[in-house]
């Protein structure tokens, strides 16, 4: 299993250490990803260290990996820091990174950073993908910011990136939380003229919005649509 794939690596790790071989990049982003693999964030935070001690430099494979781990361990503060000695170590971003920074804010209902380092994104010149607009916009639905999902929305249609079922699941959410009916109408529309399918999920936030904003009629034509 994964668990048995990381604890091989370390031991491999640590024999290599033993007979005094420079552990280089390398060795160590692939001993870090293993620990992300099997969910072991404190290991991969150690051996981020341990680099730094023995002068190894990590690259972006490197932190990338340990961010994840943080990510997948549901530690977004930390998963930030890790984003910030990169910018320290003038290490650059690349998409990975972010969209995996992104994603640990959005698991911790963290919408504000999650929209800093998608500002930081866009800064840096990144191109936004499909992953980071919907972490985001997840961040958002989660947060109860439906006008800042709704703006991410609107911005990623603006760049021409393509919605997933997850994007379009929480914007629906986002906006069919508050009652915003009218706009989670207008969203499912788009959505069924989209080449994402309408599923469960999208019909359950178009019909919770109908009724939160006082409209049964449109709930139970929704339904009776469903049925169909």
């Amino acid at each position: 299993g994964k668990a048995g794939k990381w604890e091989k690596a370390l031991c491999l790790f640590r024999e290599m250490s033993k007979q005094v071989l420079k552990s280089g990049t390398i060795s160590f982003s692939a001993a870090i990803s293993a620990c992300c693999e099997g969910h072991q964030w404190v290991q991969a935070l150690q051996l981020l260290s341990m680099s730094a001690e023995s002068k190894v430099a990590a690259n972006a494979i490197t932190f990338n990996s340990a961010i994840s781990a943080c990510d997948r361990g549901g530690e977004w503060e930390k998963a930030l820091r890790m984003v910030g000695v990169m910018s320290q170590k003038q290490v650059q971003f690349d998409t990975v990174t972010l969209n995996t920074a992104i994603s640990a804010c959005q698991k911790g209902g963290e919408w504000d950073h999650a929209l800093e380092l998608f500002s930081a994104m866009t800064q840096a010149s990144t191109r936004s993908s499909t992953i980071a607009y919907s972490a985001a916009i997840s961040a958002c639905e989660r947060a109860r910011k439906w006008e800042a999902a709704l703006h991410l929305f609107n911005v990623m249609a603006h760049d021409t990136v393509e919605p997933c079922v997850i994007t379009f699941t929480a914007v629906l959410n986002a906006c069919g939380k508050v009652g915003e009916w009218e706009k989670t109408l207008q969203l499912f529309g788009f959505m069924g003229q989209s080449l994402v399918s309408l599923d469960p999920t999208a019909y359950d936030a178009a019909i919770g919005a109908c009724e939160k904003g006082g409209r049964p009629d449109n709930a139970l034509r929704l339904l009776s649509t469903m049925a169909q």
